[in-house]
């Protein structure tokens, strides 16, 4: 097992996609490149360790805590390690504040390079701004408010002696918000809409992305080994995909424990599901 270390100087490597391995004569348990490079791909918004991190300092130390545990279960030694954050950076083609925030973070708390007992890992943090296989492409909206609400559906006859049942429910009336079709508050002769008292937000085409530059990396580039870190079971779908058609190292890194049926399809397919504080 590898332990990395804190080490001082900063540096920088590049991906360079659909580079596909060198064909080599020497046999399987001798032929290595020169460099071995592997990524972590984290779904910022589903792993809550880097979700809520405002200081370069806490980030960087949570990046430290993950890479060790990456490094932990890779098959092979890492020379080379990009960690590509994932998120709604973009309000149509306008850099996010909270993106802005993150690029920081990943200038200042960039932990590499990291020194371990057999080796130097070089490496750089990025935001994930468009697909791996076109570097100046940036993917716009990524960022949406959201104005309305789905409708909410009440559990019938609440079975709980606290509940008063009564108008006053505060059930009751949060599902009153949703049920007209103007979405307007519940209480009588007031005609402020739920767009005029509250607003949500999501990220959009996020997950096909990542799910895209998992594939990529996987099955057309030389990397040993590439993490998903999220606690989002909408990526299983690629992790089984990109196990079945790569030949690097596809791990799954998640904070909840996976029910039992999904546990067994990773593990079926070759995934490592890695459980992260």
């Amino acid at each position: 097992m590898r332990e990395p270390a804190l080490a001082a100087p900063r540096t920088n490597c590049g991906y360079v996609p659909s580079v596909r391995p060198a064909v080599t004569n020497k046999p399987a348990d001798q032929a290595s490149p020169l460099v071995a490079s592997a990524a972590v791909l984290v779904d910022v918004d589903n792993y809550d360790e880097l979700r809520d991190v405002v200081d370069d300092a806490s980030f960087s130390s949570r990046l430290m805590s993950l890479t060790r545990d990456f490094l932990a279960v890779c098959d092979q030694p890492v020379d080379q390690l990009t960690i590509r954050l994932y998120g709604g950076w973009f309000e149509g083609a306008a850099l996010t504040a909270r993106a802005s925030e993150y690029a920081k973070l990943a200038q200042m708390g960039d932990p590499f390079p990291l020194v371990t007992t057999s080796r130097r890992i070089s490496g750089h943090v990025e935001l994930a701004m468009g697909p791996i296989t076109s570097p100046g492409m940036i993917l716009p909206h990524t960022y949406r408010r959201r104005g309305s609400a789905p409708r909410l559906k009440r559990t019938p006859g609440i079975n709980d002696p606290s509940c008063c049942g009564n108008s006053a429910c505060s059930a009751r009336r949060l599902a009153g918000w949703t049920e007209s079709p103007r979405k307007v508050c519940p209480t009588p002769e007031c005609n402020v809409t739920y767009a005029d008292a509250f607003f949500g937000s999501e990220q959009k085409m996020i997950d096909a992305l990542l799910s895209m530059d998992l594939i990529e990396m996987i099955t057309s580039s030389r990397m040993s080994a590439v993490a998903v870190v999220s606690d989002d079971t909408d990526f299983i779908p690629a992790l089984l995909y990109a196990a079945g058609r790569g030949q690097g190292q596809v791990i799954s890194m998640r904070r909840r424990r996976l029910d039992d049926l999904l546990a067994d399809l990773l593990a079926d397919a070759g995934v490592d599901d890695l459980r992260v504080a």
